[in-house]
């Protein structure tokens, strides 16, 4: 069964989406589909925004790795001066809103070694040393868990 139109996933309502009821959704990265390719231009000259090209260079590279992170596009992440913005939350582990990021390969491969490193902590925080460079100095909110509430 397909659930439609708007979903409750990684404890955020998200439009547009489709999901298998009973999906584990407890980590997942949002991209803002949204944001502009460079302050001057929302557009490349292919007519993408810098958050439709950021993810698919995300998306491929978890591909290439053959990562088990969920991500999905979301619009406006309401980061737009620090756009592009992308957010990392998670049911049981600290989440992160990050942004600032020039939509490119290097860029991709940091958000996805940044992710890697999410997944291998207890409780989401990665200690500073495991930083990979490109995602310092974009970090805008540190969020709080989503624990599932007990039945």
């Amino acid at each position: 069964m397909q659930l439609q139109a708007i979903g409750f996933v990684c404890g955020m309502f998200y439009r547009g989406r489709s999901f298998d009821k009973g999906d584990e959704l407890a980590s997942c990265l949002f991209i803002c589909s949204t944001c502009k390719f460079r302050s001057t231009s929302a557009f490349n000259e292919k007519g993408e925004t810098g958050g439709e090209l950021l993810a698919n260079l995300v998306e491929a590279a978890r591909d290439h790795r053959q990562m088990d992170l969920k991500i999905a596009r979301h619009p406006c992440l309401w980061s737009c001066k620090q756009s592009c913005a992308i957010q990392l939350q998670d049911d049981e582990k600290i989440g992160y809103h990050v942004g600032g990021f020039t939509p490119d390969q290097p860029t991709a491969e940091a958000i996805i070694d940044w992710a890697a490193a999410h997944q291998r902590t207890p409780d989401g925080e990665v200690p500073f040393a495991e930083w990979p460079r490109a995602m310092m100095g974009h970090f805008i909110a540190r969020l709080p868990t989503m624990k599932k509430e007990k039945e």
